[in-house]
């Protein structure tokens, strides 16, 4: 969902573009460098650059499922058009992906699982040094599953980042090895969608062996143990009517964090299904946290 004022804000910042370029020279453009990294897995990557920056700060994007490396192209000219009106020098903005469906976990005994530590501790110094090295900050944004990819990073390996903005991420307040009776109880008390609520059982049984493994990574059980004062910032959003039912998972997970003392802004979307965000407010929020 596209907010009218989101797309009133884009226009005016189009028109203000246009007026500022046209007795100048080209308007600066994104440079795109795309490619592969092979270590346990391989993993695609796209490097998004804008020429004459001055920021030394990377946003890593995570995608959500069926997604792919080049998500960042979706919201790339609003933000930015919002980034360079409101004087703000654009970060390096870096994306990867293992493909539609990967999550970042952990040694378990699964065959798929061990990205984590792989992604942190090779993946991330290779794109780096595609750049000249980290020289700012590292800011993590992620949706649906990339959401909760973001999740296990910010708090899991959270020194490592200054902010975490995680949309309408994969929290539920029930175990994807539950009984069948738990998972229906789920379903009609949040109103989510039974194939997508299975859907997403199947994906996460395929890289978690047994409950124990998953409440090692359970975004509402990590809250519990990582969030405090101290912990990274975190822009958290999700819509009311998510049909995965995210929403009642993600409220959990703010409150925690909230009577821990941890600096979260909550921003539920009222009315909003699956991953109803507004760019903008995630705009404006990287550049007063940082």
């Amino acid at each position: 969902m596209r907010a009218i004022a989101n797309s009133l804000i884009l226009f005016i910042l189009v028109l203000f573009s246009a007026e500022s370029w046209a007795f100048g020279s080209r308007p600066p453009q994104v440079i795109e460098t795309c490619g592969s990294l092979t270590f346990q897995r391989t993993a695609k990557y796209c490097i998004y650059q804008m020429e004459g920056s001055k920021s030394k700060n990377i946003i890593y994007v995570l995608h959500g499922r069926g997604q792919h490396e080049r998500v960042w192209k979706e919201y790339a000219d609003q933000i930015n058009g919002f980034w360079k009106t409101m004087g703000y020098e654009i970060p390096t903005v870096i994306s990867f992906t293992y493909g539609s469906d990967w999550l970042l976990v952990e040694e378990n005994g699964s065959p798929l699982s061990g990205l984590l530590d792989e992604v942190v501790d090779r993946v991330m110094p290779a794109l780096e040094e595609k750049i000249g090295g980290l020289k700012g900050e590292r800011i993590l944004v992620g949706g649906s599953m990339g959401g909760f990819n973001t999740t296990q990073l910010a708090l899991k390996r959270g020194h490592l980042f200054s902010q975490a903005i995680i949309l309408c991420p994969a929290m539920t307040t029930f175990s994807p090895f539950d009984p069948l009776s738990i998972v229906w109880e789920y379903i009609e008390r949040t109103h989510a969608k039974p194939s997508k609520v299975f859907a997403a059982i199947e994906l996460v049984q395929k890289f978690f062996p047994d409950d124990q493994a998953w409440l090692r990574a359970s975004p509402v059980e990590l809250a519990k143990k990582y969030l405090n004062s101290s912990s990274v910032p975190i822009y958290l959003s999700c819509g009311t009517h998510d049909e995965y039912g995210f929403f009642e998972g993600t409220e959990q997970f703010y409150q925690i964090g909230k009577d821990r003392g941890a600096r979260i802004k909550w921003k539920p979307v009222p009315f909003g299904k699956h991953c109803d965000f507004s760019e903008l407010d995630i705009a404006w929020y990287m550049i007063n946290e940082i």
